[in-house]
């Protein structure tokens, strides 16, 4: 309930002369009783919305801290994205540069097969020896290919 008197209604107040020359206490009385009255209905909304302001500033700083730790979080999560589309970018480039390396080595074992397809020896005309210098390039091709696919294997794990 708002104060029912203003500053100007306590200032302007005029009681009235009772017969011995002094101001009617009954007036003055229940004059002070209004004014009592008001000044209560004051303290009790001014202890309410007191206690509104300390549960409202307690909230503005629980959120304030809330904030921030999420501007952290937030900063923290982008730079994991930054560092994520980085590898991300390296596997890319190591997958594609593993791609040609295979396309090639592939390439030089087709046109090795291909050389010692053409040859018109048979196996009984080798020796053991050159049976064994056959296998080589072959393997270490074999070889060669399984590290580079052993690689793109592990660059994405």
């Amino acid at each position: 309930m708002p104060a029912q008197l203003t500053a100007q209604d306590i200032y302007y107040k005029e009681f009235s002369i009772d017969k011995q020359g002094g101001y009617s206490s009954d007036e003055v009385d229940s004059f002070l009783d209004q004014v009592i009255e008001d000044y209560q209905d004051f303290e009790e909304h001014t202890k309410k919305y007191s206690s509104a302001l300390v549960s409202c500033d307690h909230k503005i700083k629980e959120l304030s801290e809330e904030n921030t730790n999420l501007k952290k979080e937030t900063s923290a999560l982008n730079e994991q994205i930054h560092v994520l589309r980085n590898a991300l970018q390296e596997a890319k480039v190591k997958l594609e540069r593993a791609t040609v390396e295979i396309r090639s080595l592939k390439e030089e074992a087709r046109e090795e097969y291909d050389e010692q397809d053409t040859v018109e020896l048979q196996p009984q005309d080798l020796t053991l020896n050159a049976q064994e210098e056959a296998k080589d390039p072959i393997e270490e091709l074999a070889r060669r290919v399984a590290r580079l696919e052993e690689a793109v294997f592990n660059s994405f794990h």
